[in-house]
């Protein structure tokens, strides 16, 4: 009996991995994805706080999954004039003054921009990546980009009350000489999205940790 359950949730988690990246692969963004060429590159924003917090630098890549959350939010973020960025109770307010379809950018420029660590970048190349976002607050867009070989596109989530995880998978090309990846945030509307946390782990890895 124990033999059979165990086998059965692997299947199950299989199962589940390989449905979330079928069905992404059937539906793809209706919005227009945000372009991989960096031969524009793009000034680095400051952060704009309302905190007199310390910025914690993105921890490297060690071992899957991924994670960051709290003060190492504000590590490698990037913003345009029309954002803003806030350390909260939990975790960081982004918002900007011009919501809606951000226009397309190789480093995801006019949009709230996660820095990834070269490490997380080539630890990424040529995986299936499942990225996990906790959210609370207001509606917004997400986008992985490599800012060379390809990006995610577009992906959408509504606003929620209370923290919810939304997540996303995609194939990553393999990089060529590494122009650095960003993952992009963009609320679609004037109520400022929280994120609580980020985490990136590879398909093969969820589906071992879900055994």
């Amino acid at each position: 009996m124990m033999m059979n359950l165990a086998v059965n949730k692997t299947v199950f988690a299989s199962a589940l991995i390989s449905a979330l990246f079928t069905l992404q692969a059937c539906q793809p963004s209706t919005d227009a994805a945000p372009e991989t060429s960096a031969a524009e590159p793009q000034p680095e924003s400051t952060v704009e706080t309302t905190t007199e917090a310390e910025t914690v630098p993105l921890p490297e890549f060690v071992d899957w999954p991924y994670q960051v959350s709290g003060a190492s939010l504000k590590g490698h973020l990037l913003l345009p004039e029309t954002y803003s960025a806030t350390l909260s109770g939990d975790g960081m307010d982004i918002g900007t003054s011009e919501p809606g379809t951000p226009r397309p950018g190789g480093r995801l420029q006019d949009v709230a921009a996660f820095r990834l660590p070269e490490s997380v970048e080539a630890a990424l190349s040529g995986q299936d990546a499942v990225f996990s976002i906790e959210s609370a607050g207001g509606a917004f867009k997400t986008a992985h980009s490599t800012a060379e070989v390809g990006n995610s596109g577009w992906r959408n989530f509504e606003a929620s009350v209370d923290p919810e995880l939304r997540t996303f998978g995609w194939a990553v090309p393999e990089m060529n000489n590494g122009n650095g990846d960003y993952l992009g945030i963009a609320p679609t509307s004037d109520e400022p999205v929280t994120i609580v946390s980020i985490s990136i782990d590879l398909a093969s890895e969820a589906i071992e940790s879900a055994q």
